[in-house]
This record gives structure tokens, sequence and C-alpha cells, in this order.
């Protein structure tokens, strides 16, 4: 029992490093404990506990540099503009704060749905998989549609789409490294590079939050990623699009839900593998190479997933209070140079020289919403549009 909760505290510090750095991702840590399993002599129950504790704390930690550098990962693209929103207004540990109420609430409410969740999808499930496409292709339109400069939208879905689609069926190790970190990312940086932004002082103001606000949340987080979850080729970003345009969320909703949905679905991910034997994460394939997938375990799952869950709430909150501290001590400036560098040299060692390539040109495109002034969340055409494709043909 010692160790299980030994390797719970480890994985909550991977799950932190994993979360504050960008450009690394716990699928490269599950990656390596998979490659690696034959030097792990440890009971696989300390390995299961160490991945579950690591993953869900990264679903917590990893909106700390979206909102405070715009270094996005496939989970957190969506959040950065309005999250950067927050920082240039002073109150980015607000929007932190948000993202984290929504993260532990889903953790509550996919505990308790649980039963009720696998009833609904052993039932839709065949439903859903033939008309999911059709369903993102109803929401693109209507999100383009809804712009005034709607050429420019649907050249921006068009083309961020295409990208995507060569990408995703290339040989690129960590595809989407380059892919999401130049569209939401490093062009995000290059303009607040460029315009010399100054980070103004920030403020820990008390949270106003309406019952109404978090009770339109929840049901944003619950209702599209109870199918999405279990669903091949589906992320958190195409989720929120769904969820958002549903349920009509502003800006505070709006970041609870997308907090909610990476860790609903991280959660989800582990009922697919034991309930439905469908791994639908990095972690739940690392999972299923360490143990047999009986429903049983999941009991275990849920235990280190609440405990994890209390103390990477705690812990986002203290951590994102000092780096908020940090981040008015410097010149922003030149914290955008270093982080486009880094960036640059994490995706040169990850995706290799092919991978900085479509670093460059995501980094163009991503910048063309700024320029022509419509929405970013046309840029995940570069994830929805492969999407629809993959079910279509």
């Amino acid at each position: 029992m010692m160790d299980i909760l030994f390797a719970t505290l480890i994985g909550l510090l991977a799950g932190t490093f994993t979360g504050l750095t960008p450009g690394v991702h716990i699928n490269l840590v599950s990656s390596f404990i998979i490659t690696n399993l034959s030097f792990f002599t440890f009971q696989p129950l300390i390995l299961v506990a160490f991945i579950v504790s690591m993953s869900i704390t990264h679903t917590f930690l990893d909106f700390i540099p979206s909102a405070l550098l715009g270094a996005p990962d496939a989970d957190t693209a969506l959040s950065v503009l309005p999250a950067h929103r927050y920082l240039l207004k002073g109150h980015a540990y607000e929007a932190i704060k948000l993202t984290v109420i929504g993260s532990l609430f889903s953790i509550i409410l996919a505990v308790v749905l649980s039963p009720g969740i696998i009833y609904t999808i052993k039932i839709y499930y065949p439903f859903l998989q033939r008309n999911i496409p059709y369903l993102l292709i109803i929401i693109s339109a209507l999100l383009i549609m809804r712009e005034k400069a709607r050429f420019w939208a649907l050249f921006t879905f068009t083309l961020s789409g295409t990208l995507g689609l060569i990408v995703l069926n290339s040989n690129i190790s960590q595809p989407l490294l380059p892919l999401l970190s130049g569209l939401f990312g490093t062009s995000l940086l290059l303009l607040s590079y460029k315009n010399k932004t100054k980070i103004p002082k920030q403020e820990v103001t008390k949270l106003k939050l309406k019952k109404r606000t978090l009770f339109k949340a929840l049901l944003a987080i619950i209702t599209p990623s109870i199918f999405t979850s279990f669903l091949p080729a589906l992320g958190s970003s195409q989720t929120a699009i769904i969820g958002s345009q549903l349920f009509k969320t502003k800006t505070k909703s709006f970041l609870i839900m997308i907090g909610g949905i990476n860790t609903f679905e991280m959660l989800m991910s582990f009922l697919a593998l034991f309930m439905l034997n469908k791994a639908r994460s990095g972690s739940a394939v690392a999972i299923s190479k360490i143990i047999s997938p009986y429903p049983s375990y999941f009991i275990f799952v849920v235990a280190i997933t609440l405990i994890t869950a209390g103390l990477a709430t705690m812990l986002t909150l203290i951590v994102s209070r000092i780096a908020i501290k940090q981040i008015q001590k410097v010149n922003y400036q030149k914290l955008c140079f270093f982080v486009l560098l880094f960036l640059s040299l994490v995706v040169l060692s990850f995706s290799g020289l092919i991978g900085f390539v479509v670093l460059i040109v995501s980094t163009s495109i991503g910048l063309i919403p700024s320029l022509a002034k419509v929405n970013k969340n046309h840029l995940m055409g570069s994830l929805i549009l492969p999407t629809i494709l993959y079910f279509l043909i």
C-alpha cells in the first residue's frame, strides 16, 4: 500500500513536470515506460498508479504554460486565446483557477456517472460512429458562417486542415507537437514578441462565479464528452468545439469547460480500457501493456484518480501563484524569444528537421486569424478535417 501511495506521489511530480514544460507530453513518458518495461521490477499496479497519477496531474497543470506563455499541447490549444486575454488584463490566476474548477468537478462527475456512461455508450456507440463526421461538418460550417470575414474563416479552416492531413499521415515522430505548437503557440508568441507585449501587474482576486455559469460549463463538459471520449481520432479540442456550440459558453464557462473536458476524457479513457477494452489515450495504451484490463481494476484507478485530483488541485493553485509572481519580474519579450527557441529545440529533438519545417509552416498559418480578424478556433481544422475524412473514407 505504501509503495502505491509513493508511486502516486512520484506520478504527481512527473505530471507537474510534463504539465509545466512546453512540448513535453505524458505520452512521451508512457512510451518510455512501455519501451523499457523489462527494466522495471515493481509490481504492475505500482506502475499503473504512477501512470494514472501522472496523467491526471498533467491535465491540471498544463494550463499554466498555456495561460502565461501561449505554449499549448493538443489538449489546451483552444484555451490559449481566452487565457492570454486574462493574462493581459492582470487576471491570469483567475483563468487558471477556472480550469482547475473544471478539472476537479469533472473528476467527481465522471466517477458518479460512470455506471450510466457505460450503459449509454453500449447502446449508442454504433450510431455515433456512423454519424460523427456529419456532426463535425455541421458544427464547422456553423462556426464559419458566424464570422463576418467568412472567406478568411473558411480559408483558415481549409488550409490548416490540409496541413493536418499531410502531417498526420506522414512519418514524423510526435506530429501533433510541431503542428499545434505552430498553429496556437509560436504564432501567438511571435505576435507578442513583435508587439513588445508587456505583462500588467497580476492580481489575485476572489473569483466570482455564478452557479448558472458553472452548471452550463459542466453540461458542456459531460454532454459531448460522454460520446466523443469513446470514438477514435477525436480529442479534447474537438469536444470543446461541440460543447461550446451546444451551450453557447462564454469566457468563464469556456475555461471551466476546457479544463474539465481534458480531465474528464482522461478518466474516460481509463473507463473505456477497463470496461470496453478500448484504449483511447497514450496512458491507457501503456496501462494495457502492463496489466490485463479487467473491469475490477477500474475501482483501483478511480481511487488513485480521486487522491491525485485533490493533491493536484492544491498544487496547481500554489504553482500558478509562484509562476505568476515570477513572470511579472522578467522581460516578457525576452521570455517569448526564449520560449520560441525552446519550442524549436524540442521540435527538432522529437520531430526532427521535417518537424521543424512543419513548425514554420504551421506558425505562418497560425498568424492568419489574427491578421484577418477571425476566431482562432478555425485552426482546429487541422484535426477536424482529418477526423471527418477518417470516418467518411
